[in-house]
């Protein structure tokens, strides 16, 4: 039961932290209305998405089991997908204040595609799970996330309440935050990507506390590569969600 809930948290956390990042990304825009708007959507999408990919995935596996390597390969294919266009938009230009509208759905639905890929990769760790349980999942995750969407809240308020106050050490350690939280994502999302590949594709069943080691050493390859302009990016981009927040 303990390994089950863990199973679920894990994949919480990992289509979670992605919505952290975009609600302190949208400093400017958090009021008590908009927030909750916010964090009804973005747990809809959460719970719903992986769903779909999932139950698309098991109908396919269970009605032709011979396209047991195919869906492995596709299920891995789909999570390096949102993890490449995640680290494109870590070291984007762009501010996520050029959206007109902060908390529209085309903006909810662009923090939630990562929700509808880990599905497939999903439906790996539910192999031998009853119907129940894999329904409980998507609920518990669902949980999760909105946990982290409420927090993340939370959290915007309190850096408002003391942006004019703002010190150097202070936005080190936002900085190191965000660095943190994506870092965390990536690897969470490499792992459940790494399982769906092992699972379908070579049918392997390595312990999950190796799979997590690779996904984690994959992660701290790619941030050391990438680690100076990352932290630029970072710092720039709080700069630009912060300054002049509304009341």
């Amino acid at each position: 039961m303990l390994a089950y809930l863990l199973a679920c948290s894990v994949m919480g956390l990992g289509i979670g932290f992605d919505v952290v990042l975009a609600t302190l990304s949208r400093l400017k825009h958090i009021s008590g209305k908009n927030s909750w708007l916010w964090i009804q959507r973005i747990s809809f999408t959460h719970v719903f998405f992986p769903m779909i990919g999932y139950y698309f995935f098991v109908g396919l596996f269970r009605s032709f089991p011979v396209l047991r390597i195919a869906l492995g390969i596709i299920a891995f294919a789909l999570v390096v997908m949102f993890l490449v266009d995640i680290v494109k938009r870590w070291m984007s230009e762009e501010s996520a204040d050029q959206n007109n509208v902060p908390f529209a759905w085309a903006v909810v639905l662009s923090v939630s595609w990562d929700a509808l890929f880990s599905g497939p990769a999903k439906s790996a760790q539910a192999i031998g799970w009853s119907s129940n349980e894999v329904l409980l999942s998507f609920v518990i995750s669902g949980v999760v996330v909105t946990s982290l969407a409420i927090m993340a809240v939370g959290l915007a308020y309190w850096i408002r309440h003391i942006i004019t106050n703002l010190l150097s050490s202070t936005f080190h350690r936002l900085t190191l935050l965000h660095l943190a939280m994506m870092f965390l994502e990536f690897v969470i999302l490499a792992y459940f990507g790494i399982l769906a590949l092992l699972r379908y594709t070579f049918m392997s069943e390595m312990v999950s506390l190796r799979v997590a080691l690779i996904s984690l050493l994959s992660g701290a390859f790619l941030f050391a590569i990438l680690w100076k302009p990352l932290v630029q990016k970072t710092r720039r981009h709080i700069v630009l969600t912060i300054s002049n927040p509304e009341s």
